[in-house]
């Protein structure tokens, strides 16, 4: 017998309303409360993962940087790290509503500095955020 189950996403703090098995849900071995305060919404799911996925490869693009020490790829390591936080400034300014912003700025801070990449994107990104919605 299933029952529906009330919480909220984590990151939005939305409704989410679910069916569960009453016998699982109500188990001692399962502690439900403990992995409702964990689910997320479909939305926020699918934002966290493909912004998880372009951050890690932003990061191996600057890894690739470091270590083309003769400079013989930078051009197109430079032209994937365009495409890669454009990709990267959509996700976020759609997620919060926000009209796209991106500048060339960001790339030369990742070519300049690629070993701090993920600071780098981590502050671009919290940036974004700042703005204000369209």
């Amino acid at each position: 017998m299933n029952i529906t189950v009330e919480t909220q996403c984590k990151f939005c703090h939305k409704p989410i309303f679910m069916d569960v098995d009453k016998a699982g849900y109500e188990s001692r071995m399962v502690n439900a409360e403990v992995w409702l305060r964990n689910l997320c919404c479909n939305r926020c799911s699918e934002f966290y993962r493909e912004k998880q996925s372009l951050v890690e490869s932003i990061g191996r693009a600057c890894e690739l940087i470091q270590l083309d020490r003769e400079n013989k790829a930078r051009t197109k390591l430079r032209q994937k790290l365009v495409d890669l936080t454009q990709r990267l400034s959509k996700l976020v300014c759609d997620f919060k509503f926000l009209e796209t912003v991106w500048d060339d700025e960001f790339v030369c801070q990742l070519m300049e500095k690629p070993a701090q990449s993920y600071r780098i994107v981590n502050f671009y990104c919290r940036a974004l955020t700042t703005l204000q919605p369209k």
